[in-house]
């Protein structure tokens, strides 16, 4: 299992850490508790209370809670709100770490009404934020979502540059948990720029170890372990146990997936000390399922080098071992309400039944994953988590607009005091922001097109993603090459004009019947056209569309023939030469890109059309064999 991060409920806990770290704790602690003791039961001794348990916090979260709950009565009993929705929130943060989910939800959801209540936005963002990262812990991520693009919107107003940072890594957790690795990726390098510019290394360590496990299930497990490796270092740096729990379980996972049990198993069970000295059930949880999967695995084609390198003597001593390990979770994932959890703590124990050979607990267990899979990836609930991101999208638009049409009302009245124009106004900038929107949609689907018509769709797709596109060895592809005959000469006898205008004429009509045969157009040199068939997508008609393609080209030059004839002209006459064998795909170049293929296959397919005659098709013996019960060839020796 890989472990995810939630960053928003730490960055609001302990979002000023940096000053704290000038001073010793239990030094400001002692100095905070005298300045309570002094001081007269005002706003003034709240707010020092709130920092003392911020300060605590770092060191006895129940000695926080203590102080919460004193801060509220004070709060209460002078008539200071702020004070009252403050202590409210900090209390249900704290609940949070311990993993207290269901009362943290109650404390917050009190300090989000008194924040609404008194339309402070800041408050609203914190509670909305913590709020988002409980129902993530917990499975339930259309309302996660819902809470976190509210937070971002309030810290994006408040320009809060840690907390948006924040806000973005959740949402990109959230849809690395519904497993959109694609999208996830989009919000998380986002809160990585935030995280790199301004130097949040503590939040910057979040963000990588949520990359490092959508790079893993995109299947770049190389790539995944360094960025978990990385972050590992970073919360070493800042002695942050915890966090280096989460990171071993998911180093730990990379290196079972390669058969590493060596390594593997000790970061497991080292994970699982950390969490249980620093009472962290969530990750404690984690761990156990981590191992579950671990065992579970070495069982699979195990051999007895793998069973010793975790100090287990065979098959079933090390299935009831995992069993042990999925039920601890299992009971984990419950008190903590873990939805997530207990899918896959059932998913992991219904396969180790399995193995046992008790099959009617197995089904009993698979069934229990399976409602919980369905509960959390319904259909429905798909809908609404897509609809909760377009919803913030359009409200941060309509946000944009409404604060524009503000100042272009204000200016609107001062230079013309008066409402019409003001109104009139209005209507143009609607006008003007159509009328952008349409053009920005229409440049784009032009950039599309334009891209489209430089590389297939495929590669199009993969260059975009990731900056650039592998090239890759295809099997089986039919490569056709064209050239005129005596087009130096014919050519000696046309304006300039009148030469592009026929190979114009030509090489597009070529073009669409490379599209009606499925054909992919390489490229063009001189009054040569180069195309293949067959790739970046291999199917099994290659050299029959080639083929089909080559005839349809030589009908259609015979044609133009017989009409420039006719009109006493200068006429083309084509060779086509087709060969089929491997070939080497992929783009060269960083500047204006060219998709191209290379090899044998190709230079054959070249001295196929050279060698040939005008008006056939000339075709190689590879080619044959492959299409003599499709055509009528006629042999012309070696």
């Amino acid at each position: 299992m890989k472990y995810p991060h939630f960053v928003l409920a730490i960055v609001i806990l302990t979002s000023s850490k940096w000053s704290w770290s000038q001073f010793d704790t239990s030094l400001m602690i002692d100095s905070l508790r005298q300045v309570i003791a002094q001081s007269p039961e005002d706003s003034n001794k709240v707010n020092a209370m709130i920092d003392l348990a911020r300060y605590y916090a770092l060191t006895d979260i129940q000695e926080a809670i203590k102080v919460m709950d004193d801060g509220k009565i004070l709060s209460e009993k002078i008539n200071y709100p702020k004070g009252l929705r403050a202590c409210h929130g900090m209390k249900g943060m704290l609940l949070t770490n311990l993993g207290d989910f269901k009362q943290s939800v109650v404390e917050l959801e009190i300090s989000l009404r008194l924040a609404y209540e008194a339309k402070d936005q800041i408050d609203i963002a914190r509670a909305s934020g913590v709020l988002g990262s409980i129902m993530q812990m917990q499975g339930r991520y259309p309302e996660a979502l819902d809470y976190n693009f509210k937070a971002l919107k309030a810290f994006e107003a408040g320009k809060d540059s840690i907390s948006i940072a924040g806000c973005l890594s959740n949402i990109g957790s959230i849809y690395q948990e519904i497993e959109n690795y694609h999208e996830a990726l989009i919000w998380l390098n986002k809160a990585r720029v935030i995280e790199d510019q301004f130097g949040y290394l503590e939040y910057l360590g979040n963000t990588l170890s949520n990359i490092g496990t959508c790079l893993s299930e995109l299947g770049n497990n190389d790539e995944a372990l360094h960025h978990y490796e990385t972050s590992y270092q970073i919360f070493v740096q800042l002695e942050d146990e915890p966090s280096q729990a989460d990171l071993l379980v998911n180093i730990a996972s990379i290196l079972a997936e390669k058969r590493d049990f060596a390594q593997s198993h000790p970061k497991l069970l080292e994970a699982l000390r950390i969490s249980k000295e620093n009472n962290l059930k969530n990750s404690e949880a984690a761990c156990n399922l981590a191992l579950a999967n671990e065992l579970y695995s070495v069982t699979t084609d195990a051999s007895s080098e793998d069973l010793k390198k975790i100090s287990l003597s065979n098959d079933d001593q090390t299935l009831q071992q995992a069993l042990e390990y999925a039920d601890t979770s299992l009971k984990l994932n419950r008190e903590l309400e873990n939805l997530n959890g207990l899918m896959l703590a059932h998913k992991i124990k219904s396969k180790i039944l399995e193995k046992l050979g008790r099959m009617e607990d197995a089904l009993k267990a698979h069934r229990e994953y399976t409602a919980f899979r369905d509960s959390i990836f319904h259909m429905e609930k798909d809908k609404k988590i897509a609809q909760t991101s377009m919803q913030y999208e359009f409200d941060k638009k309509t946000e944009a607009a409404k604060v524009e049409q503000q100042k272009k009302d204000i200016r609107e009245k001062n230079i013309r005091n008066s409402i019409i124009i003001g109104l009139v106004a209005s209507l143009i900038f609607l006008i003007v922001v159509l009328i952008q929107r349409n053009r920005i949609s229409k440049e784009k689907k032009r950039s599309e097109e334009l891209l489209l018509n430089i590389l297939p769709e495929e590669v199009a797709e993969e260059l975009k993603l990731k900056g650039e596109a592998d090239a890759v060895l295809v099997e089986k592809v039919t490569v056709l090459f064209t050239d005129f005959k005596g087009f130096t000469s014919i050519s000696a006898n046309m304006s300039p004009k009148e030469l592009v205008k026929d190979l114009h004429d030509c090489f597009s009509e070529f073009d669409r019947i490379m599209d009606k045969f499925n054909m992919e157009k390489i490229k063009t040199i001189g009054d040569a056209y180069m195309a293949a068939g067959g790739l970046p997508t291999p199917n099994q008609t290659h050299a029959q569309d080639a083929i089909n393609a080559a005839l349809e080209m030589v009908a259609f030059i015979e044609q133009g023939k017989i009409k420039k004839i006719a009109d006493n002209l200068p006429y083309f006459e084509i060779r086509i030469g087709v060969h089929t064998g491997p070939v080497v795909a992929g783009i060269v170049g960083v500047k204006k890109f060219q998709y191209d293929i290379w090899g044998d296959t190709v230079n054959t397919a070249s001295r196929m059309e050279s060698s040939g005659e005008a008006g056939k098709v000339n075709i190689s013996e590879t080619t044959y064999a492959l299409v003599s019960n499709q055509f009528n060839c006629t042999s012309r020796a070696k």
